[in-house]
């Protein structure tokens, strides 16, 4: 067994699933918030009249209706822990709609984010442009976003952390996946909000999942 570990600050990252693609970014949060509690470690909580475990959300707000495999978060702790049983709680404990993937002493300096990387579902028969891939494509330039060259096989997009349910995955009902890299900037917004809104004009029916994001 490996010693306690010393570390103040631990960075988690977790899932947050097809299940949960409804929770708002702050009652994901609140999950976060309650589920630290229930574990009963040595969490390091606010000051005042309403104490609550410190977090530092690093990773953009998720629009609601959206999943993602690489959500992150830190938190501190008052002493010293054993990692396996910090993990082991975390993994018991993790909210509804959200399944935890790994906690780690968190490095000193986080990058600012400016990449996201998704992954697009679409339904082709609720999808009135007759070549995606060109529309998509011509928006980049200015929409803040970068298409993958071809289409990603469906039968990859199983693979994907979206659920971890192999007989309801969501991918089917879906009929085509596109990687899609969105530009962020440090001091402002994301497209994926703008992007998602653009698609909803034409009344396409799709999905955004985030696989993983990037820093300078």
């Amino acid at each position: 067994m490996s010693e306690p570990c010393a570390a103040i600050v631990w960075r988690v990252t977790f899932c947050k699933c097809w299940t949960g693609r409804f929770l708002s970014h702050i009652d994901t949060m609140r999950g976060w918030s309650r589920a630290l509690r229930r574990t009963g470690m040595p969490i390091y909580f606010t000051k005042g009249y309403n104490p609550k475990p410190k977090i530092s959300y690093l990773t953009p707000p998720l629009s609601v209706g959206q999943s993602s495999e690489c959500e992150t978060m830190d938190f501190r702790m008052e002493q010293e822990v054993m990692p396996e049983r910090l993990r082991a709680e975390l993994l018991d404990k993790a909210p509804s709609g959200t399944v935890f993937l790994d906690a780690a002493p968190a490095p000193p300096r986080f990058a600012p984010i400016t990449r996201l990387d998704y992954l697009l579902l679409i339904q082709d028969e609720n999808c009135p442009m007759p070549d995606v891939n060109e529309t998509f494509l011509s928006l980049g330039a200015d929409g803040g976003f970068l298409l993958g060259p071809d289409p990603e096989p469906m039968e990859r997009v199983y693979e994907h952390k979206m659920t971890f349910s192999k007989t309801h995955h969501p991918a089917q009902f879906f009929d085509r996946a596109f990687r899609i890299a969105f530009r962020v900037d440090p001091q402002g917004g994301s497209p994926v909000k703008d992007f998602s809104h653009y698609l909803d004009s034409f009344g396409v029916i799709h999905h955004l999942h985030r696989l993983s994001f990037g820093g300078d």
